[in-house]
């Protein structure tokens, strides 16, 4: 940046105000619209996100000379706390998803009983009020595990964002837009975070969604049909024409 003659520490007088409308046609990253065979969505809101970290502590002891009875395994409670988060999950229902994707053990030896677990929840949900519903019962379900197996339990916040609804408007004129290309588009909320969800906070914003095949995302495996592409950019085409009118 300083090369280009700008400067790093000015970067928020960079805010513009000058943005009526911003529309953002993406791939899907799921498998919702190849599943029901729908070429083109219109995104209804984006997800809310919560993300924990969970530290589970019991006692490193020998495997071998220490009875069941009398261990106080941090993996088991913690293995027992991973169930519990998909269990909750599911309860719960559409559109409700959590994911443990990230766990550390020690001492990590083969032949030592767990002392500490380190363990990520990563929780979505378009309604705040779902989503801190689903986060309530986590913690609430992994602190009656703890006590049971008289283990230590900490719950972190890494990183919490609201749910943004796409703007009433914009997709009311993306559906017409999609009509007037020749498909019925549906509408769908969007698990994943994306631009229209920051500029949501300076201006009207909407977006669509084509299929992606597999579902795959984030991978050389990631391909969309180049007919779902085209259509994509047609309605985005269209899209704008209207807005411009």
């Amino acid at each position: 940046m300083r090369e280009r003659g700008l400067d790093p520490t000015k970067v928020a007088s960079a805010a513009r105000d000058d943005i009526d409308t911003f529309v953002e046609l993406h791939i899907e990253q799921g498998r919702v619209l190849e599943s029901a065979r729908t070429p083109l969505a219109v995104v209804s809101a984006i997800v809310g996100t919560a993300h924990l970290e969970v530290t589970v502590t019991g006692q490193p002891d020998h495997a071998g000379t220490t009875p069941m009875g009398l261990r106080r395994d941090a993996l088991a409670g913690a293995a027992a706390m991973v169930q519990a988060v998909e269990s909750i999950a599911k309860s719960l229902g559409k559109p409700a998803v959590a994911t443990v994707g990230k766990l550390n053990v020690e001492p990590a030896q083969i032949n030592v009983v767990p002392g500490t677990v380190v363990f990520t929840v990563d929780l979505r949900h378009p309604d705040l009020g779902g989503r801190r519903a689903l986060e309530e019962r986590i913690r609430s379900l992994c602190g009656t595990i703890s006590e049971e197996r008289r283990l230590g339990l900490v719950i972190r916040t890494l990183q919490e964002k609201a749910p943004v609804a796409m703007h009433a408007e914009v997709r009311t004129l993306l559906t017409r837009a999609a009509k007037e290309c020749g498909v019925q588009a549906t509408e769908m909320v969007s698990g994943a975070g994306h631009d229209a969800q920051i500029l949501a906070a300076k201006c009207k914003v909407g977006m669509l969604f084509v299929p992606s095949i597999g579902g795959r995302s984030h991978c050389p495996e990631e391909s969309t049909d180049p007919a779902h592409l085209r259509l994509g950019t047609e309605v985005l085409a269209r899209s704008l024409e209207l807005l411009a009118y």
